[in-house]
């Protein structure tokens, strides 16, 4: 992860953004979260302010599919069921080539189904609760999320906390309700203990619901702190 946010060239070799590179077209960024994520975020965010984007996050089918890959994490990428047009973006992305959305005709759903397929594909989950394996830290959801957070790499927790900052934009700004999110994004963003018969009420779903208001109440409280 912390290679990733580092990252200052294209993940693959491509001849043409190669030597724009070469000529120094192109400027690196050292971005806080890796590239993919912030883009694809910043490309949603701009669907979200110009249409109504609801249904990008309820599609029945794309459903199924997240829930599947959540599933079988190790499974590669071009085996995954994802659209020919969720494909086009990603390898926009991985060699760094704009991502022409009006004549490839993308919707916001492409881009949802892309962060999701990114999110899915770091070389480590970012809300790992593996690790935390004894039925009395199990035992509350609120410990679970915070013993979990504290062993994130400081490169986890900064995309962590970028996306929360986006799910609550989604919901404030946008209107999305929050079940939509969690439907959507929680399967991809937290791995799943291996002990689950002892997780009470503590699932995915749980955790993302609570890490986005939790730290909404945060906000607010250092708002009112002022």
């Amino acid at each position: 992860m912390d290679q990733l946010c580092r990252l200052n060239s294209p993940l693959r070799p491509d001849p043409h953004t190669q030597k724009l590179y070469q000529k120094g077209e192109l400027k690196a960024q050292k971005l806080h979260v890796p590239f993919a994520i912030w883009k694809l975020v910043s490309v949603i965010n701009k669907f979200c302010s110009n249409e109504d984007c609801e249904d990008a996050f309820i599609e029945p089918k794309f459903e199924s599919q997240v829930i599947q890959r959540s599933s079988t994490r190790s499974t590669s990428l071009y085996r995954m069921k994802v659209s020919n047009q969720t494909r086009f973006i990603i390898e926009c992305l991985d060699t760094s080539r704009p991502i022409p959305i009006e004549e490839k005709k993308l919707s916001c759903q492409h881009f949802v189904e892309s962060l999701c397929y990114v999110l899915h594909n770091l070389p480590e989950p970012l809300f790992n609760i593996d690790s935390i394996d004894t039925p009395d830290e199990l035992a509350d959801l609120s410990i679970v999320c915070y013993t979990a957070f504290e062993q994130m790499s400081d490169a986890s927790k900064s995309a962590f906390n970028f996306l929360l900052l986006f799910f609550r934009q989604l919901i404030s700004e946008y209107e999305i309700p929050i079940e939509y999110i969690m439907q959507t994004f929680s399967a991809v963003l937290i791995h799943r203990a291996k002990n689950e018969e002892i997780v009470l009420g503590v699932t995915p779903l749980t955790i993302l619901h609570f890490a986005i208001t939790q730290s909404q109440d945060d906000e607010n409280a250092e708002k009112d702190e002022t």
